[in-house]
């Protein structure tokens, strides 16, 4: 049983489909906390939640991370913060990144969020 619970966390760690399906449902939860959190306005807890969920890995905690910081009356440091996450999620190809990156490019910012996966 030890060796069995030795293989599956060495499986996890240096295989990422593995690790994403571990986290599956987790990441399902705090995906949908961070929703209801910005829809009852509380932004910073709907960013910490993101900004967890993207320090794993999660594109579209990426994505989220990024709209966030760089709409609105964000500084400059935020502005490129969010332009970091936003190319983290880009490089996994998640569409709605790449279209921020291009608004962004384009001297425009994104008006909306898109569509939630």
């Amino acid at each position: 049983m030890t060796r069995l619970l030795s293989l599956l966390a060495l499986l996890a760690v240096t295989t990422p489909a593995f690790a994403l399906f571990a986290m599956t449902v987790p990441v399902e939860d705090a995906r949908r906390e961070a929703i209801a959190a910005e829809d009852r306005g509380d932004q910073s807890q709907a960013l910490a939640i993101w900004r967890s969920l993207a320090d794993k890995g999660d594109d579209e905690a990426e994505y989220q991370l990024g709209q966030h910081l760089t709409r609105g009356p964000a500084s400059t440091a935020e502005r490129i913060e969010g332009a970091h996450w936003l190319t983290r999620a880009a490089s996994r190809g998640h569409q709605g990144a790449l279209d921020a990156l291009s608004a962004l490019a384009a001297g425009t910012a994104p008006v909306t969020l898109s569509a939630r996966r």
